[in-house]
């Protein structure tokens, strides 16, 4: 291993950074828009908590993380301080690799084409290339107590960009279909949000239209999401171990 790629070298040069994401069917956070890429890598190794705001959604999240030099641990928990609804809890991490080598999930190359395309599968392992012919081995650990909601994790392909072949990587607990209120969102930028008159949509279509935008189509103009009901004090914890690997 080159002193290039270890840990704290692939932190420090914005190759590696991280993010937390939740949502309902009224919106999401996002740390990044709460903050901006050098504040979310100069935390990579403290622990921090906050209370975000989020309209329906009331929760206390906890970041710790551990760095070493060829290894990152992650501990995010997410605390409900009210009776919440939700449709995803995420640690998002975001991956720069500088050349064309497919990632690894399921047991499946994923080639990147630019495509956004979420490779979403129910695993806790998964591999994204770096640099050079360093790998990014992820091993994920999840503790919840959330009816409706199951773990999954993807790997996207997100457009290519000045920095590199860009890899988004999420553990996630999302919302059930078979177990929760499905509901239908608008995606287009004019009006974006819930549509009205939900009752009168079939719950098959809904299902048809289910993260149709995330497993499918990126440009499709509605989407359907699930939405679990979160009880005041129920908690979920998801765990990361990313190791650097040649």
């Amino acid at each position: 291993m080159t002193p290039a790629d270890d840990m704290p070298s692939l932190v420090e040069s914005g190759q590696i950074f991280l993010d937390i994401e939740f949502g309902n069917s009224v919106g999401y956070y996002s740390f990044k828009n709460h903050s901006n890429k050098a504040q979310e890598i100069s935390v990579i190794a403290s622990d921090i908590s906050f209370s975000p705001e989020l309209f329906g959604t009331h929760v206390t999240i906890g970041d710790r993380r551990k760095l070493s030099n060829n290894e990152l641990l992650r501990a995010v928990k997410f605390s409900f301080c009210e009776v919440s609804k939700v449709y995803d809890l995420v640690s998002r991490f975001v991956v720069y690799s500088s050349n064309d080598r497919p990632a690894k999930i399921n047991d499946k190359e994923i080639v990147h084409k630019n495509s956004n395309i979420y490779y979403q599968y129910p695993v806790t392992s998964l591999r994204v290339p770096v640099s050079g012919s360093t790998w990014l081995d992820f091993d994920f650990t999840f503790s919840n107590d959330i009816e409706g909601m199951q773990s999954v994790c993807y790997v996207r392909d997100e457009k290519r960009d000045a920095l590199g072949y860009r890899w988004i990587v999420h553990q996630r607990m999302i919302a059930d279909p078979e177990k929760s209120n499905l509901i239908i969102r608008s995606c287009n930028p004019r009006y974006e949000g819930v549509l009205p008159y939900q009752s009168l949509y079939p719950r098959w279509l809904k299902k048809q239209l289910f993260r149709i935008r995330e497993r499918k189509y990126p440009s499709f103009p509605v989407m359907a999401v699930g939405e679990a009901t979160v009880e005041k004090g129920m908690t979920c914890s998801l765990g990361a171990r990313v190791k650097v690997v040649t």
